[in-house]
């Protein structure tokens, strides 16, 4: 699928969700109202639209083979493992009708996605490799700042009084898991900017930017969700679920840029072995 039409209809989708939650809003039918559930239950779908369109372009272009292949990979089964923990979730409320225990099935999606999130930052770092920008000390500051910045906030709000549950282990281990590895993913990404100054002309600075996006407010989401869950203000269709929906289509938008850059580099071998042929 070429990018100007993929963007179009990804565009389009977000617009269309924006307007519904925005009507939504207008009306004040946020929580419990069964047109909230309706938003809350097909938002996902920016995820899964970007996340089957990203399993396209990577395997397309050699998948786990490639660097930049095994990048778009990872993204994509991100966002899918999302689709997954809020279609989960959703089952939990809509069709068995209890509430959401923690930790559950849907935190597999959920915890899924920061791994994830990882291996395709990693994976970037890999797709530039070099050691040039690692020389500036300003550079190294960032890299090491950053996650700190992330740890420090999540600390300050969550964590600071925390009581560890002696009886529920794993629901400890994730509440320090979730901000460790949003916290290391977007680090990681960082470091994949910093780095693609020096590759091939900065081709994939403008993706590894739109990645650093999608990571940042993938993280505001999560850190919003938490804070009003723990508050109890969290409603649905809230601002919380707007968040998540545009965490999702800048994370598709990153996709398309990617296969942008895949696009350019696969002209490139191509005009090399013309004219070497």
């Amino acid at each position: 699928m070429k990018n100007k039409i993929f963007t179009i209809f990804a565009s389009t989708l977000y617009l269309v969700f924006v307007i519904f939650w925005a009507y939504i809003a207008v009306k004040g039918l946020q929580g419990d109202h069964s047109i909230a559930e309706v938003f809350s239950g097909l938002y996902g779908l920016m995820a899964l639209s970007g996340g089957i369109f990203g399993l396209i372009v990577g395997k397309k272009f050699g998948g786990f083979k490639s660097y930049i292949g095994a990048t778009v990979m990872f993204i994509s089964l991100g966002l899918l493992a999302q689709e997954a923990g809020q279609l989960t979730y959703s089952a939990y409320t809509q069709i068995f009708n209890i509430e959401v225990p923690y930790p559950s099935w849907g935190d597999v999606g959920y915890f899924g996605s920061v791994i994830l999130y990882i291996l395709a930052a990693w994976n970037a770092v890999k797709a530039v490799r070099t050691k040039v920008a690692l020389s500036s000390k300003l550079n190294r500051t960032l890299i090491t700042m950053l996650p700190l910045l992330l740890l420090g906030v999540s600390y300050v709000v969550f964590l600071r009084d925390y009581k560890a549950d002696s009886t529920d282990v794993l629901a400890t281990i994730l509440d320090f898991a979730y901000p460790l590895g949003q916290a290391l993913y977007i680090a990681i990404a960082l470091l994949a900017l910093l780095l693609s100054r020096s590759f091939l002309g900065g081709i994939m600075r403008k993706a590894v930017l739109l990645l650093i996006a999608a990571f940042v407010l993938q993280y505001s989401a999560d850190f919003m969700f938490l804070y009003q869950h723990n508050q109890d203000t969290w409603k649905t269709a809230g601002p919380n679920e707007l968040l998540y929906l545009t965490a999702y289509f800048v994370t598709t938008l990153s996709l398309i840029r990617f296969n942008g850059v895949i696009l350019k580099l696969s002209a490139s071998e191509d005009a090399d072995h013309d004219a070497n042929s």
